[in-house]
C-alpha cells in the first residue's frame, strides 16, 4: 500500500492496482510491476515486482512488464496457439498431417473425419479419391 499525502494513520494507505506495487513502509506511490514475458500482473496489493505476475493462457500472450491483460494471439488458420505464457502474437505450432486448423487463434488441431485426410498446417481436410 502507498500512503496518501498528508496521511496520518494506516487507514490512509491507498492499495495499489493490478500493475502496479509498493514495498510498504513510508512509500508514497504505487511502483510498475516488472512480470517476465508471457506473464501479466493480475493482483492488486502487490508487494514486489513480480508479485502476483501469471502465466497467459493458451491463445494469449504478454510482453510482460506491467500488463494487467494477455493479448489475443494471432495464429492463421492451420496452426494453433496452445503454449502456454506466450511471449509474441504468432508464438503458433503447425497442425500436424491428419488434423488442421480453420480458424484464427484455435487453442487445438481438430482431427480429420474418417474418409477426410490433410497435410502439415491445413486450414481443413479433403476427400481423397482412389486413383483412375
Amino acid at each position: 500500500m502507498a500512503n496518501k499525502a498528508g496521511a496520518t494513520s494506516a487507514t490512509d494507505c491507498t492499495q495499489c492496482t493490478k500493475g502496479t506495487y509498493s514495498p510498504g513502509g513510508a512509500a508514497s506511490t504505487c511502483t510498475a510491476s516488472n512480470c517476465p514475458a508471457g506473464q501479466y500482473a493480475n493482483k492488486a496489493g502487490a508487494i514486489n515486482t513480480t508479485d502476483g505476475c501469471t502465466q497467459c493462457s493458451a491463445g494469449t500472450y504478454s510482453s510482460g512488464g506491467a500488463a494487467t491483460t494477455c493479448n489475443a494471439s494471432n495464429c492463421a488458420a492451420g496452426f494453433i496457439a496452445s503454449k502456454i505464457g506466450a511471449i509474441n502474437p504468432t508464438d503458433c505450432t503447425q497442425c500436424l498431417a491428419g488434423t488442421y486448423s480453420a480458424g484464427v487463434n484455435a487453442t487445438s488441431c481438430t482431427a480429420c473425419n474418417t474418409g477426410k485426410v490433410s497435410g502439415d498446417g491445413a486450414s481443413e481436410c479433403v476427400v481423397t479419391c482412389a486413383a483412375g
